[in-house]
């Protein structure tokens, strides 16, 4: 198990070092191509398109965890015909995108006029994007579900890499959006053949032919893919929507500097995911064979490194923080440690939430917790349209308590079955 941890967070940390690298390129990369405002039309653009990347309704995250339970114990054959189910269910859904993306595109002028003429293309280039994405992370959750989780992780950071390093040198070249989010399109999908070259000749028992036939023996998916897409689903609402939010009330500078801001305070975040992502497999296997103290080594190694690394974020942030900001963007946006200090505070209660559904999501039981997740989002998006603030730091802090409860909603959800399971084992 040991082994397979650290593989976890190798793999999850070369995640992290290709979102590290992308994210301080592409703020002032963009910055320079559309300028301030441009930017932030360009994050209200992709705001909704980023929604497909939820279009499986759950099904990938439910499945690949379906697969790993199954092959945990030596079912490869059932294993192989939840991968055959869960291909055509996503071809279905694919199907359904595309057709979505291309009416989007199409009403998008009509309904947001004030968008720049560049916005309906980069709408459908950035939808296809993220359908491509879909096939990417399907691939990927095949191999966890094979334990080889460090391999799909890894290979995914350097797709992404490699998208945005032909994307930077289409959009710098030629000067457009238009250009970097066409490299970022023929990046994925250069991607998406390795992956799948890659998937084919490590896992044996896999198969990617669609079979929409025995739904009532796969009708268990149900309830884990609804707490699926609620999960991602609440995150997209509570980033997304606050972007819009910002974006009608305030303008797009504004929404530039919530996106620089975000970006800096998602790092810690996602240095806490590489810990807790690299525990979920284990404790997947842990909870399929029943193996309580497994469990609970598992809990408490991802608990002790994520909040050591969200004191030590948080702190450089604060520190570091504003003159950073003016160096990354060139004097183009500032931000007061007051405002930091905000985001600092909504990046610990998104560790929070994360440490609350990794077991949850582990074990396929997430349903209930995504749900009320989703619930307390759409709360915090209405609150704020009607009752608008006067700043971007209260609209942060607002959203950082919605977290917190929901993050305290899963904990409490996550200790109740550990109880019920150690009474079990009595």
């Amino acid at each position: 198990m040991k082994r397979q941890f650290v593989g976890g967070v190798f793999g999850q940390g070369a995640g992290l070092f290709s979102t590290l690298v992308i994210q301080f390129l592409q703020v002032p990369l963009l910055l320079h191509i559309v300028g301030t405002a441009g930017y932030g039309q360009y994050l209200v653009t992709i705001a909704v398109p980023s929604l497909l990347s939820l279009s499986d309704f759950g099904l990938l995250a439910a499945v690949s965890t379906a697969m790993l339970q199954r092959v945990s114990v030596g079912d490869r054959r059932g294993a192989r015909r939840v991968c055959e189910f869960g291909t055509g269910l996503l071809l279905v859904f694919s199907a359904v995108i595309v057709v979505a993306v291309v009416v989007g595109a199409l009403i998008l002028p009509r309904i947001a006029p004030e968008l720049p003429s560049w916005s309906s293309l980069v709408f459908g280039l950035y939808g296809l994007y993220a359908l491509i994405g879909l096939q990417l992370n399907a691939e990927e959750g095949i191999l966890r579900a094979d334990h080889q989780q460090a391999l799909g992780w890894s290979t995914l950071a350097a797709i992404r890499l490699g998208e945005f390093g032909l994307a930077a040198a289409a959009g710098l070249v030629l000067d457009s959006i238009v250009a970097f989010v066409v490299g970022l399109l023929v990046g994925r999908t250069l991607g998406a053949a390795v992956i799948l070259t890659l998937r084919v000749r490590r896992v044996e028992w896999a198969s990617r032919v669609p079979r929409l036939s025995g739904w009532r023996e796969h009708s268990y998916l149900v309830r884990p893919m609804v707490g699926s897409i609620a999960q991602p689903g609440a995150t997209y609402v509570f980033q997304q929507g606050t972007t819009l939010l910002v974006g009608a009330l305030m303008g797009p500078v504004a929404v530039a500097q919530l996106g620089v801001l975000r970006t800096l305070a998602t790092l810690i975040r996602q240095s806490a995911q590489v810990f807790i992502g690299a525990s979920v497999p284990l404790i997947t296997q842990a909870w399929s064979k029943r193996d309580l103290a497994a469990l609970k080594r598992a809990y408490r190694a991802t608990l002790s490194t994520s909040l050591l690394v969200v004191l030590a974020g948080g702190a450089a942030l604060l520190l570091l923080g504003p003159a950073f900001i003016h160096y990354w963007t060139r004097g183009d946006i500032e931000a007061s440690r007051g405002l930091i200090l905000a985001f600092v505070a909504l990046s610990t209660a998104d560790v929070l939430v994360a440490l609350a559904s990794a077991g949850l999501v582990a074990r396929n039981i997430h349903f209930s917790f995504g749900l009320v997740r989703l619930g307390i989002a759409m709360v915090y998006v209405a609150a704020v349209a009607w009752f608008p603030v006067d700043s971007l730091a209260q609209i942060i802090l607002v959203q950082a308590c919605a977290v917190l409860l929901a993050a305290s909603v899963g904990l409490g959800i996550q200790l109740r079955g550990m109880a019920r399971e150690r009474a079990l084992a009595r």
